[in-house]
């Protein structure tokens, strides 16, 4: 999958709420590998190494790789073989989508990440008074959903 959007829209919070969806884990998982550095062929080298490794606890792996559009022509050359040969999961993230090599593309599921709109963000939210400055981000919304069953177990997600 290819998340791509505007900064702070929730691309990287949602691809770990799937992380964990998967794994059904919401801690530490040896089964997820997530990137959230600059991708380097070394860490590339790291991730296949791990994809040749069978699962350690879940059914399926997952790997996470934030803000992928800042990696080397190198990482994405040797990133290649391994989104199309790796039972893997794969999520990555972009806030620039234009930038990435075409063949990344090709090869995942493109999932835009789009702002809501202010009734879509009250719709979401539910009873929660929405603040007219606060932010149409879906990320952000998804994270008050989250702290406020937290802190109230009768709101459920």
């Amino acid at each position: 999958m290819l998340f791509h959007g505007i900064p702070g829209i929730g691309k990287s919070t949602t691809a770990k709420i799937i992380a964990n969806s998967i794994l059904g884990s919401t801690i530490t998982h040896p089964d997820r590998y997530e990137v959230v550095e600059v991708l380097k062929i070394e860490e590339v080298r790291n991730i296949i190494a791990w994809t040749n490794q069978s699962p350690a606890i879940s059914n399926k792996k997952v790997a996470i790789i934030h803000d992928c559009d800042t990696a080397s022509h190198a990482a994405f050359q040797a990133l290649l073989k391994v989104l199309e040969e790796s039972n893997t999961v794969f999520i990555l993230t972009t806030s620039n989508i234009d930038s990435l090599p075409r063949t990344i593309p090709s090869r995942l599921t493109k999932i835009p990440f789009l702002p809501l709109t202010k009734e879509e963000l009250i719709q979401v939210i539910g009873e929660v008074d929405v603040p007219p400055t606060f932010p149409n981000s879906p990320g952000l919304v998804l994270t008050l959903k989250i702290t406020l069953a937290k802190l109230n177990p009768q709101n459920r997600l």
